[in-house]
């Protein structure tokens, strides 16, 4: 699009900026599909000859017509005579980026462990990635100020117009690169919890990638919450809404390593996750399918934490991997990045639930004695 054949073409600026959006409103379409579905992508990021879109806000209020909502025509006017240097930044193009990223990450941590792969080659990749999810969170965290949440329930109290919306716009986009950050986080280090025969792992390793995985699905079932309450039928539907299920298969992981009262406590924060897919599911095929995966994995998750439970003789060997005190179980983990993938499959897309399936302890390679993957857990 952005290459000689249009400018060859004469393609006015207008034009040119339009097709932009559309083209990369589609294909973040594409890539969420691909990521919570199974195939192949459809567009390779490296074929891609479009810029990014610029002038967000003149394009979102600015140009002339005859007749204009009054709420509207103060924006309308700042877009038509105002610099650049004082409308809002440009946000859309990390949006785009963001969700590259993304499309990537998914598919490294899909094919991750796959046969016949170059486990240096993996390695460099996973620091690689782990180092590019630091640098995308310092990023949204240096675009946004560390109240904007906070003062976002005075915001439609006490701004209006150009203030309003100067205020309103980088929140809700804050809201939704935060949730994007955090479900990639998940989806990341879950990677790491995957087990196959003869590829036993440095413990520490399992240990720091549940703790990650755990501080991003609490952020998000935080900001979940916000969301609710501060944003309006954000409990309906919302574009993030499909990342609800991310942080509730981990939450549900933890509520099996913790005592009874605080077990209870975790059963809470799943099922308030999954209340909040069943009120979206109504407007959104895709939600009602992950709304029933969500089900599915709970009941599966608790009928093999009741077949451990008769596995003493075994279980202690699962203390090396353990966050907390009742954690010697293994957790239900997707094997090709995400459960979304094979819905129908649930089987050949988790890790083994059985402990001594999971810890192979009849192999001749036991976990500490061999490791292909990196030990050096300060590179990420």
């Amino acid at each position: 699009m952005d290459n000689k054949l249009a400018v060859k073409n004469n393609i006015g600026t207008d034009d040119m900026e339009f097709k932009r959006r559309v083209w990369w409103a589609y294909y973040i379409q594409r890539s969420i599909t691909n990521i919570v579905g199974s195939g192949f992508p459809v567009i390779l990021i490296q074929d891609v000859e479009v810029n990014y879109p610029k002038d967000d806000f003149k394009y979102k209020y600015g140009g002339f017509v005859d007749d204009i909502d009054p709420e509207l025509e103060n924006l309308n006017y700042l877009a038509n005579n105002s610099p650049n240097d004082i409308l809002p930044p440009d946000r859309f193009w990390f949006l785009i980026k963001v969700q590259i990223f993304f499309g990537r990450m998914q598919r490294f941590v899909g094919n991750r462990w796959l046969k016949n792969r170059d486990h240096g080659l993996i390695e460099r990749r996973f620091v690689y990635t782990a180092n590019s999810l630091k640098l995308i969170k310092n990023m949204i965290d240096k675009d946004c100020s560390k109240d904007i949440f906070q003062k976002a329930s005075k915001f439609y109290e006490s701004k209006k117009g150009f203030d309003l919306l100067k205020s309103v716009e980088p929140m809700l986009m804050a809201y939704c690169l935060k949730h994007v950050y955090l479900a990639m986080n998940i989806i990341f280090y879950e990677s790491e919890l995957v087990r196959l025969l003869h590829d036993p792992v440095n413990p520490e390793r399992i240990k720091l990638a549940k703790l990650e995985m755990l501080d991003s699905a609490f952020k998000s079932y935080s900001l979940f919450k916000w969301g609710e309450e501060n944003i309006p039928n954000e409990d309906i539907y919302s574009s993030v809404a499909i990342w609800k299920f991310v942080p509730a298969s981990v939450i549900l992981n933890y509520k099996y390593t913790l005592n009874k009262k605080s077990s209870i406590e975790c059963d809470d924060i799943f099922l308030d996750l999954v209340r909040g897919m069943k009120i979206a599911s109504d407007r959104s095929f895709t939600l009602k399918y992950i709304y029933v995966l969500a089900y599915n994995i709970y009941v599966l998750k608790n009928e093999s934490y009741i077949e451990n439970r008769s596995r003493e003789d075994i279980m202690f060997l699962m203390k090396p991997y353990a966050v907390t005190e009742h954690d010697l179980q293994p957790w239900l983990i997707p094997k090709y990045a995400t459960f979304f993938k094979f819905g129908c499959c649930l089987d050949g897309n988790k890790t083994p639930l059985d402990i001594k399936k999971y810890l192979f302890p009849d192999s001749a390679i036991m976990c500490g004695f061999k490791r292909k993957r990196c030990d050096n857990v300060d590179n990420y």
